[in-house]
């Protein structure tokens, strides 16, 4: 999959779509209080059904496409919720991307997506489903 590309499964659109609701309401609201409930229900769908290939193409798109305006908070919320490696990995590599671009707005961002991943997370109370 490209990283423009959306994933094609039914699933996947569908987590796709949300997320852009997601990056609605948080443009919108400006706060995650509204947001962090939508992000524990699809985590807790996922956990459910013990499957989570579809949430993490649809975090990926999020985090490459450009196109969703709440992929910094997607990704910390995630991140912080599983410790995925693998989104770890990600966001490092694109860090290091960004570095040797020098693009300072950009590493900014992946630094804070990667402090999520740190069980002492000082933004962990921005979503209170996270405190449970």
């Amino acid at each position: 999959m490209g990283t423009e590309e959306a994933p094609r499964s039914g699933m996947a659109s569908s987590l796709i779509g949300q997320f852009s609701e997601i990056s609605r309401l948080l443009d919108e609201s400006q706060s995650t209080l509204i947001i962090d409930p939508i992000l524990a229900r699809i985590a807790n769908d996922a956990e459910a059904r013990g499957d989570f290939g579809e949430l993490k193409s649809a975090i990926l798109w999020a985090l490459h496409s450009g196109k969703a305006y709440a992929s910094c908070e997607i990704v910390q919320f995630y991140g912080f919720r599983f410790r995925w490696p693998w989104l770890k990995k990600e966001i490092e590599d694109m860090l290091l991307d960004k570095a040797e671009k020098v693009d300072f707005r950009a590493m900014r961002a992946y630094e804070l997506m990667l402090e999520a991943f740190d069980d002492n997370w000082e933004d962990r109370d921005l979503f209170p489903s996270l405190e449970a």
